[in-house]
């Protein structure tokens, strides 16, 4: 896979004073904007607040570009490790898991293109979210996966999209989780 090589020079990056992707801008504008008044947490359009959270950790915004390029680092191992954890959950050997875990998020291109141009907010639903929440369903969880799965909301729209539908499935096959979820919508309307 020789864009590995690539995609690893341009991470790389993003651990510099200012990351390559043109998303952290508008990123770190919305952090600076949430640490002034928190209630534009929830107007953010395309990029609801928590991750702008890191807004309340500094006002420079050159450091809040650099915090934002080492938190899409981290997002890699993350994810690794937590779709490793599902995959084991699911009966595969550990080893494999991990494999499988690092070969499914190294090997997309989507995602290490989209994490190097700052789609933080949809990369931690991918890489975080998701893979809790089904490692908790794997587990026999299925409220505390739809708990997890239901942050989403207040991450990413387009990541509500894959978090909605996993929540939804698991909501189907449990009356309980279906209450919840109902419980979860009606709370949000």
């Amino acid at each position: 896979m020789p864009y590995l090589a690539l995609y690893l020079k341009e991470a790389l990056r993003l651990a510099s004073w200012l990351p390559p992707g043109d998303d952290y801008a508008l990123h770190v504008y919305f952090a600076l904007m949430a640490a002034r008044d928190p209630l534009s947490l929830l107007g953010a359009s395309q990029y609801p607040g928590l991750v702008h959270l890191l807004g309340f950790a500094s006002g420079d915004p050159f450091a809040l570009g650099r915090l934002y390029g080492l938190y899409a680092l981290f997002l890699i191992p993350a994810g690794i490790a937590l779709w490793g954890l599902f995959f084991n959950a699911l009966g595969a050997p550990r080893r494999l898991a991990f494999f499988l875990s690092a070969g499914a998020v190294l090997g997309s291109v989507r995602t290490l293109a989209g994490l190097i141009d700052g789609q933080i907010a949809e990369k931690t639903v991918l890489l975080v979210v998701v893979p809790l929440g089904l490692y908790l369903w794997a587990r026999g969880r299925p409220l505390a996966s739809i708990a997890v799965l239901s942050t989403s909301l207040f991450i990413n729209y387009l990541g509500f999209a894959y978090a909605g539908l996993l929540a939804l499935f698991i909501a189907l096959r449990d009356r309980r989780a279906l209450l919840f979820l109902l419980a979860l919508a009606a709370l949000g309307a």
